[in-house]
């Protein structure tokens, strides 16, 4: 019998889940409404990158959706075009 430990079940999950909510424009979906923000494409190329599977991904178009977001001060909106969120 094979024993699956928790890495290699995180290491599932990721693969199938995470890569399967990146959007046509390089950017992640967060919820089951279609939400996208940057928070969203960060956590998910963390997530994809500590288990090495970045390959499953758009990495340029994921790229190319964050440095979208970038504004004239340096922050980063949610979305391209809105201002960069304040604590």
């Amino acid at each position: 019998m094979h024993t699956r430990t928790p890495i290699h079940t995180f290491d599932m999950f990721v693969r199938a889940d995470v890569a399967s909510l990146q959007q046509p424009d390089g950017s992640f979906v967060g919820d089951q409404w279609g939400e996208v923000d940057t928070r969203f494409s960060y956590c998910a190329l963390l997530c994809l990158n500590i288990i090495g599977r970045t390959a499953k991904i758009n990495v340029d178009a994921a790229v190319h959706f964050i440095a979208q977001c970038k504004n004239f001060d340096g922050g980063f909106g949610c979305t391209p075009g809105t201002p960069p969120a304040r604590p």
